[in-house]
């Protein structure tokens, strides 16, 4: 007899059968659960993006709010444009066409 060998319990085309079993079990629970986690996620992903959609269309100013901020904003550009016209009609209505409103002198020569 060899001294060197361990004894065994089992027949080695059992303990191959087992762990053959195992594996198989093992790869069916890892399948399961990614599929689980898989449908989770999706869940939770489809009720974030509802519960944001569901922000957004509440939070939305109504027809009332909309009419009366742009109407805000046409006044305020019509307020603009009238008062660079009134500017405008200043300048030209004082007769000096000058940006910087300074007298004009006679030319002097320099030298």
């Amino acid at each position: 007899m060899d001294s060197t060998r361990s004894p065994n319990l089992i027949d080695t085309s059992a303990k191959m059968y087992l762990f053959n079993s195992l594996q198989k079990s093992h790869i069916n629970r890892i399948q399961y659960y990614n599929i689980w986690f898989n449908i989770g996620v999706f869940l939770l992903f489809v009720c974030g993006m509802g519960i944001f959609l569901y922000y957004r269309w509440k939070s939305r100013p109504s027809y009332a709010e909309m009419k009366a901020k742009r109407e805000a904003e046409e006044r305020y550009v019509l307020s603009r444009i009238r008062f660079y016209q009134d500017e405008k009609k200043k300048i030209y209505s004082r007769g000096n066409s000058s940006i910087t409103d300074l007298p004009m002198g006679e030319h002097v020569p320099l030298y």
